[in-house]
């Protein structure tokens, strides 16, 4: 499914269909996805992200300094609780509430035991930016997960 939005922000999905498909109905849910698959429906930008497909909508010449934003705000944060954020986005796919209920806990179990958290505590109390140690907590995250270390 391609979904094309009218100016200030255009959308291709370039992915195989299946693979489309999947992350348009994982994003909008299966009912609007259908919906959008059978009526092919062009719409503006600000329909796109009301409808949670988009996050931001920028004008072209934006676009490349909101992206900068973006990835300067993610490069902030603790390497740890980004893999571990990434890992349970992956992880979680697929699993019943109740089973990624029981993975959040469990991982976030481990980032609360992590340097990078006892860090952020302390920089937090001490009004000063974080000094992250570069995740060094990895086999914690990959036990939370259900993983030894190197799966």
């Amino acid at each position: 499914m391609t979904v094309y939005v009218e100016s200030n922000f255009v959308l291709e999905q370039s992915l195989q269909q299946e693979q489309c498909d999947s992350a348009v109905a994982g994003a909008l849910g299966e009912r609007r996805a259908t919906e959008l698959a059978l009526s092919g429906r062009i719409f503006p930008a600000g329909g796109a992200r009301e409808c949670g497909l988009v996050h931001h909508v920028v004008e072209p010449a934006g676009l490349m300094e909101r992206a900068r934003e973006i990835a300067g705000a993610i490069a902030e944060s603790s390497p740890t609780a980004i893999r571990a954020g990434l890992a349970f986005v992956r992880d979680a796919r697929g699993k019943t509430w109740e089973e990624a209920g029981n993975l959040a806990r469990r991982m976030r179990n481990e980032v609360f035991r992590s340097a990078d958290f006892q860090e952020g505590i302390r920089a937090f109390q001490e009004k000063r930016p974080p000094r992250w140690s570069g995740g060094q907590d990895s086999a914690g995250i990959a036990a939370a997960r259900g993983l030894r270390k190197g799966d």
